[in-house]
């Protein structure tokens, strides 16, 4: 079955971060996630290290994601 799929990790008070994964078992692709509005403005980076993307958290809390084919990434506030 071919798809791309994600997750995502809002944090808490005590891990307030949060994180975006977006996994892929066919071509390279995006994915738009909601990371929550606390995240807003947010600069975002692949600490996996494959993708050297940095991706701003809209207003609304969102992000769009990608990730390289047949590959997973691992997104976190640059900060």
């Amino acid at each position: 079955m071919l798809m791309k799929t994600g997750f995502v990790r809002y944090g808490n008070s005590r891990h307030p971060s949060g994180l975006a994964c977006v996994l892929s078992n066919t071509k390279a692709s995006q994915k738009r996630m909601h990371v929550g509005r606390k995240h807003a403005g947010e600069q975002w980076t692949d600490i996996m290290g494959w993708r050297s993307d940095i991706i701003t958290i809209d207003e609304r809390g969102y992000g769009i994601f990608p990730v390289n084919a047949k590959s997973v990434s691992v997104w976190v506030n640059a900060a």
